[in-house]
């Protein structure tokens, strides 16, 4: 059963789903149409540790990702999902946008349908800004993975896409700054062990075809001064998302949406 907590958010009544329960297809009022029958469902979610805030200044590079994967969501008249990734990222997260529809007023002509739609998406940017404007410890980025595959799971005949704005710096399941996998052989020793220990979520919530991901950000900020640190963080990810039966389609400083969704 989904856990809800009801939030007062600009004089407006938003329903929320912990992370740590199950995603739910109601509505979010104030802000949504509700979710859409069909379209892809996209998730977004954010890294708020402290090693990315630079990135997450108001009109930084998360702030028009968040809106560009919004309004490729809504072009695609899907429904758009977005949370937090932190150091407890299923126990404290939660879904801050649930489900957003996107759908034209206008019928029958298809500019007119376009420009309103990108509208929509343009609209949430205040949304998106109250979003990445939180600030928390601890980055855990394999929790983020798990509350999109609880999401995806209730999707299985959907198009699912996943955008992580993040500079792939793990703090937990695998500390990148302690404990970072160089090399082939580290990273597969290091990904067996977290699919041992079921850390390790299955993006397609056991059902339909890869969950497509892209990645804003990675890398940025993680290596400091040291390229092959930023390298090593990279091709991390670059295994862990197949490991969790996604595709990762683009990693890239900015969100190159790349076929997206």
């Amino acid at each position: 059963m989904n856990l809800l907590k009801t939030i007062a958010v600009s004089g407006l009544v938003l329903t929320v789903v912990a992370l740590s329960g199950c995603s739910s297809t109601s509505t979010t009022a104030g802000t949504s149409n509700g979710p859409n029958d069909s379209g892809p469902v996209v998730a977004i979610i954010s890294d708020v540790s402290g090693s990315t805030k630079p990135q997450r200044a108001p009109n930084g590079v998360y702030e028009q990702g968040w809106i560009d994967a919004a309004t490729a969501t809504a072009l695609a008249r899907g429904s758009l999902w977005a949370a937090t990734a932190d150091g407890q990222t299923l126990s404290s997260s939660t879904w801050q946008v649930n489900g957003r529809g996107f759908k034209e007023s206008i019928e029958g002509n298809d500019l007119l349908a376009e420009a309103e739609l990108k509208k929509q998406a343009e609209d949430m940017r205040p949304e998106a800004r109250k979003i990445l404007a939180v600030n928390r410890n601890g980055s855990d980025l394999l929790g983020a993975l798990q509350a999109a595959s609880r999401l995806f799971a209730d999707y299985p005949d959907r198009t699912r896409a996943l955008v992580l704005l993040t500079d792939g710096g793990l703090t937990e399941g695998i500390n990148v700054a302690k404990n970072l996998p160089k090399t082939e052989a580290e990273r597969k020793k290091a990904i067996k062990r977290l699919k041992g220990q079921g850390l390790i979520a299955d993006l397609t919530g056991g059902s339909g075809e890869p969950v497509r991901v892209w990645i804003g950000g990675l890398g940025t900020g993680v290596g400091k001064s040291n390229p092959a640190t930023t390298v090593a963080v990279i091709e991390l990810w670059k295994d862990l998302i197949p490991a969790a039966n996604g595709e990762l389609v683009s990693q890239d400083s900015n969100v190159r949406l790349v076929e997206f969704p």
